[in-house]
This record gives C-alpha cells, sequence and structure tokens, in this order.
C-alpha cells in the first residue's frame, strides 16, 4: 500500500537534505530506509499491521553510502547526502537543470559588494603552491644573514607574534 497522503516537510544545509515524514507511534525496527542514487524509499510497518512505502523521486543525486536516517516518536527523519553541493528549489521530480542555484551563505553581511571567495581560495592555493614572494625574500635574507642579524629577526618576530 502506497503512503501518498501522508504528511512531510524538507530542508536542507549545503552538504545534505533532510525529509521529515511525519508519522506517530513507530518502532526503529518497523522502519526500513533504502536509499538509491537519486531515491529514498520508506518501508514502515504500522501499530495497525498496515505496510506502507513512501518513495521520494528526488530532485538531484544523493550519495546513498551517506544517508541515513532516524525514528523518533512523532516522526522518521531521512537524512540525505547531496552529491553536489547546489540549493535544491524542490524536493521531487525536477527534470531540468532550471530550478538550480549555487548555495547562498546563510549568515548576513552588510557589504554591499559580492565577494567571490571561491577565486581567493584558489589563489591561495596557488600562493602555497608557487611559495608565497615575500616568505622567500625573507628566507633567503635570513640565510644569507650573519648570526646577530638572525638573532635579531628572531626576536622581531617572537615579539610581533606574542
Amino acid at each position: 500500500m502506497s503512503a501518498s497522503g501522508d504528511k512531510f516537510d524538507w530542508y536542507q544545509s549545503d552538504r545534505d537534505v533532510t525529509i521529515n515524514y511525519l508519522r506517530k507511534n513507530l518502532k526503529p525496527a518497523d522502519v526500513r530506509v533504502d536509499f538509491d542514487n537519486q531515491s529514498a524509499a520508506l518501508f514502515l510497518v504500522t501499530p495497525a499491521g498496515d505496510e506502507l512505502l513512501k518513495r521520494f523521486h528526488l530532485s538531484h543525486p544523493i550519495i546513498p553510502e551517506k544517508s541515513s536516517f532516524r525514528v523518533s516518536s512523532m516522526k522518521i527523519e531521512v537524512c540525505v547526502r547531496k552529491q553536489t553541493e547546489i540549493r535544491w528549489t524542490q524536493l521531487e521530480d525536477v527534470s531540468t537543470t532550471d530550478s538550480v542555484s549555487k548555495v547562498a551563505h546563510s549568515y548576513p553581511s552588510s557589504s554591499k559588494v559580492a565577494h567571490d571567495w571561491n577565486k581567493l581560495e584558489k589563489e591561495a592555493a596557488e600562493l602555497e603552491d608557487d611559495g608565497d614572494p615575500l616568505n622567500k625574500l625573507f628566507q633567503s635574507i635570513y640565510r644569507d644573514a650573519s648570526d646577530e642579524t638572525r638573532r635579531a629577526m628572531i626576536k622581531s618576530f617572537v615579539s610581533y607574534c606574542f
């Protein structure tokens, strides 16, 4: 028997989508959830002995191995891990990519200018790979310096950091 008339809600974070399937008085032993690449199927046995199936055909692919569920007295909480960190506009049956939008950060900002933090992260990674030019300069000065100059550099660094 299908459980199509039951209530559920859902919300999402950058990495996960959580589906709250609202059903009272279920025991963990009476619930099974199977995860597929783009679906989650809930198999339930109600206190009256009825067997129910609720299948969510998800709008985007998930990682079944990193998905899980938890049964409480009021609901079944199904947590699916997204394959890509995008904002889902609908939970189920979206065949086009029009509904996909980039993940917006949830923290408030008073900045009028939008910053591309991914670009900054790439630049930082390039600096790590190539080496920071300023750091290279200090390394060469320290390497070629006398003992007295080295002690002065260490003293300056320590007093700056602490």
